[in-house]
């Protein structure tokens, strides 16, 4: 039995190994983004089956970094719990519980409405990653207002101007 099979349970002992057979920090992943110029230049030409291919293409992207973001750190900080537990250290083991439980919250804050939209709108996204969605953008308003993904995007980006009546904004 493992440390945190006796702190996580079987459950999280499953969870834990699972995590560590993805063998995540090899994997390299190259995300490509859009300057903001060039993506008004394609809102102003009106071309939405590019517009819909570049949002989609890139908000699957930030979607993907955020998740893979939330587990690596997840992972490190259940890591610093085990070395707390190990070097029997309260406090040390209290800050890593802590920062686990927080980190935890925030993943699940933030990707809360990613399953559900991509879900929902699956077939659109398909043909929009495709090129294939020449219609208006999709609504993906609450994805986000209220996740990471855009908080991410926030980041590198400055805001993007989107046509009105296109269903994205105010």
């Amino acid at each position: 039995m493992t440390q945190s099979a006796t702190l996580f349970g079987p459950e999280g002992d499953r969870f834990i190994e699972m995590i560590e057979q993805l063998e995540l920090p090899a994997i390299k992943v190259r995300y490509t983004f859009t300057a903001n110029d060039d993506f008004k230049d394609v809102l102003s030409k009106r071309d939405f089956a590019r517009v819909n291919r570049i949002f989609w293409t890139e908000m699957l992207e930030r979607t993907h970094l955020a998740a893979v973001t939330a587990i690596l750190r997840n992972h490190q900080w259940i890591a610093g719990i085990k070395l707390a537990i190990a070097g029997k250290n309260l406090l040390t083991f209290a800050a890593g519980f802590r920062g686990l439980i927080e980190s935890a919250a925030d993943s699940a804050t933030a990707l809360k409405d990613v399953p559900t939209t991509i879900a929902r709108d699956h077939s659109k996204i398909l043909r929009a990653v495709s090129g294939q969605f020449a219609e208006a953008l999709l609504n993906v308003t609450q994805l986000e207002d209220e996740s990471l993904v855009i908080r991410l995007y926030a980041i590198w980006h400055t805001p993007v101007l989107v046509p009105y009546g296109c269903g994205l904004g105010p």
